[in-house]
């Protein structure tokens, strides 16, 4: 979590099972949740975005990159098969 959104993580539970694994430097977090599904992870990352990078597990960072690909494509009105 970048340090412009740490302060939120820091004073409550934002997320479900929830741990601060590292407190950076930079003011930066390094959490760790678990969710019962990819579905799960989505819902509860999905508002914190552009402030988190999802390290682990490589298959959801790639669905959020592809998702997020396909967004912008979207917005700019150009059209991408699915």
């Amino acid at each position: 979590m970048d340090s412009s959104w740490a302060k939120y993580f820091t004073r409550r539970r934002v997320i479900p099972n929830q741990d601060i694994v590292e407190e950076r430097e930079d003011g930066s977090l390094l959490l760790k949740f678990h969710a019962s599904s990819v579905e799960e992870a989505q819902v509860c990352l999905k508002p914190c975005i552009p402030h988190v990078k999802i390290i682990s597990p490589d298959n959801l960072r790639q669905i959020f990159v592809d998702e997020y690909k396909q967004w912008i494509v979207w917005q700019e009105g150009r059209h991408i098969a699915l």
